[in-house]
This record gives structure tokens, C-alpha cells and sequence, in this order.
């Protein structure tokens, strides 16, 4: 992140004449990837056991090909073309893992697999027919789809104590990415079809 800027609120040391519902804010601007404008607000209560925050942003529209040094290290995919924005509306965490949801819109999407010993993309045999599986099958080159609502994102991710509270951030944000793409684990893909299931249900009430 470029041309970074930071505005703290409720600063202090004094935390005995603090209220226990106290809590400090931390709102930041900045370039992202030197490409997309960056903003987001941090809030972390003085007295939380076991250390909640709450986080959210916002980016301007970028070449998500500058997302590659992420996308290939955490999960195994390499962009090759796309454009996107996204709006990270809800995330909350604590020491053990972070959820939310956020919306990850995106157009003319292609991913490739990518091979994290050779640090390059793949291409051994399987890596045509699965490539062609990823782009055709699973993803779908635009979010929103023509005359449709934008797919949401789920954010799930267990923190590793022995990372920073940045790369946390950052792979916590990037679990809804991959969640918009058809990436899901086991509580995404239960996330999911209960927001599918409340809406269904919602619908046939309004009937």
C-alpha cells in the first residue's frame, strides 16, 4: 500500500479511566498494488478477552492481475486477465478466526493453476482440461452475471498465531474472494445455502 494515510481516534494510555466499552478506531486511505485507491476503517475494543475487531473497505476499480503475488501463494491460481472492485461491507475476528461477507465484483475473469515449486504456471498435462474446468465450469467471467445480483462473498479464516495481524487482514479478505469465485470450504458452503435458504423463505412470505 502506497501513499498511505492513518487517523487514529480515542488514542490513550490511561486505561483507568477508561469505559469498559471504550474503543479504538483507526480509519486509512492509500493505493493499493500502486493501481486501486484503498479505503477502510478498523475498530478494536480496549477491553476484549479475546481480542475482537471489526474491519471494513472499500477499493476503486483495478487490473486484478496485480492481485497475483496473493492469489498464487494462498490459493494456487494465477489471474491471468480481469478487472474488479471490492466492498468488504462486514468482517469480524478475534484471536481465532475472522468471518464476514463482502462483494467482489469482477469482469472478464481468467484464472490459470499455478505451480507454487516451479514458480511458474503450470503446465503439465492435466493443466488444459482442468484450466478449462476452472474458467468454464466453476468461475464465471463476470460478477454480476447480465441482469442479475452480484454474487456475495464469505469471509471464514483461522488465524495462524505465528503470522501478523496484516497477513491475517489479508487472507481473511482474500477467503471472500475466493468464496464469490466457487471457491468454498466446509463453513462457506454451509453459509451459503442458509442465506440461500432464508432468502428462499423470505420470498415465499412476501408472496
Amino acid at each position: 500500500i502506497d501513499n498511505f494515510n492513518v487517523y487514529f481516534m480515542n488514542v490513550t494510555d490511561d486505561f483507568a479511566h477508561l469505559k469498559h466499552s471504550a474503543v479504538l478506531k483507526v480509519h486509512g486511505s492509500g493505493q493499493m498494488m500502486r493501481t486501486a485507491k484503498l479505503n477502510f476503517v478498523l475498530v478494536m475494543p480496549y477491553f476484549s478477552p479475546d481480542n475482537q475487531f471489526w474491519f471494513s473497505a472499500q477499493t476503486s476499480r483495478f487490473n486484478l492481475t496485480k492481485l497475483n503475488s496473493l492469489a498464487q501463494n494462498i490459493g494456487g491460481i494465477s489471474i491471468k486477465s480481469g478487472y474488479g472492485k471490492t466492498n468488504i461491507q462486514y468482517l469480524s475476528g478475534n484471536d481465532q478466526v475472522a468471518k464476514g461477507n463482502m462483494l467482489f465484483l469482477y469482469k472478464n475473469l481468467k484464472l490459470r493453476l499455478y505451480n507454487r515449486k516451479k514458480a511458474k504456471i503450470s503446465k503439465g498435462m492435466g493443466s488444459p482440461f482442468v484450466n478449462f474446468l476452472l474458467n468454464n465450469l466453476i468461475i464465471r467471467s463476470n460478477n454480476p452475471k447480465f441482469l442479475k445480483p452480484p454474487r456475495k462473498g464469505i469471509i471464514y479464516f483461522e488465524r495462524n498465531p505465528r503470522k501478523s495481524f496484516i497477513n491475517y487482514l489479508w487472507k481473511s479478505c482474500f477467503s471472500g474472494i475466493q468464496s464469490t469465485m466457487g471457491f468454498n470450504n466446509k463453513f462457506q458452503r454451509r453459509a451459503k445455502k442458509t442465506e440461500k435458504k432464508t432468502s428462499e423463505e423470505n420470498l415465499k412470505a412476501k408472496k
